[in-house]
């Protein structure tokens, strides 16, 4: 591994950036500070794969382990191919979604997003990589 990239935003009512929390937990686990890259502005998928690009054009890597819940997998995919992103898909081995009516709803809720995705693709609207 070269670089360990952590996205995410603040979300409403949040204190912290999820990156950063992310960041602490990964330096806790050992990981040395120098390979961590963040990015502390996004707050949808798109926007984490976009700022993920930019950094990743920044320091010169070619490709990107996409770490994801299982339900996500596929559109997260699908994001960082269109965006440029090499990526390869590791699928957490466990979710949070651990019975039907906690699969369901999130379920609904990224097909509906895929297939959001798919018709504004299809009128050639693209998220694009970061500046970075």
């Amino acid at each position: 591994m070269d670089y360990l990239i952590l996205t995410g935003g603040r979300g409403e009512g949040d204190t912290q950036a999820e990156a950063e929390v992310a960041r602490q937990y990964a330096l806790q686990a050992g990981v040395p500070g120098e390979r961590i890259l963040t990015e502390s502005v996004s707050t949808i998928t798109a926007e984490n794969l976009s700022e993920a690009c930019g950094l990743m054009r920044q320091h010169g890597l070619q490709s990107a382990f996409i770490v994801s819940d299982p339900l996500h997998m596929q559109r997260a995919m699908l994001l960082a191919r269109d965006i440029g992103i090499r990526a390869h898909a590791a699928p957490t081995p466990t979710s949070r979604y651990r019975s039907w009516k906690s699969k369901g709803p999130s379920l609904a809720y990224e097909t509906f997003f895929y297939l959001s995705y798919l018709a504004t693709r299809n009128l050639g609207l693209k998220p694009q990589c970061a500046a970075g």
